[in-house]
């Protein structure tokens, strides 16, 4: 279910894109495969919402640039690559000085967003 409903957001964001701006539509990755997707799981030690799983089947993220897809709040969608990273990078930054964690960012958290 939770698959349908973000495939066909995907298909109607698509036919907008390619009609009205083609060169936003080109920002968009191929999809992600499943293989890809379950090695970034495992690396994190999470499982991803199903509709990051089904994102990440449409399109692996968008393309850096001024022309880039992004949501409303300015922010562009990360592929797995990104989403691995981005999550390890702010995993890194939850150690105190003395490497006790500190609490700030949440384990089970992943970021599919970069940082503006």
């Amino acid at each position: 279910m939770t698959s349908d409903l973000v495939q066909d957001s995907w298909t109607r964001i698509d036919a907008w894109l390619r009609e009205h701006a083609p060169r936003t539509f080109a920002t968009l990755r191929p999809p992600a495969g499943d293989e890809e997707i379950a090695a970034a799981q495992e690396d994190l030690g999470v499982t991803f919402p199903p509709d990051l799983v089904a994102s990440l089947l449409r399109h692996n993220g968008a393309l850096e640039g001024p022309e880039a897809f992004r949501f409303s709040t300015g922010d562009r969608l990360l592929g797995v690559s990104g989403t691995l990273g981005d999550t390890e990078f702010m995993r890194g930054i939850d150690q105190g000085p003395d490497g006790e964690a500190e609490d700030y960012w949440l384990r089970s958290y992943v970021k599919f967003v970069p940082m503006t």
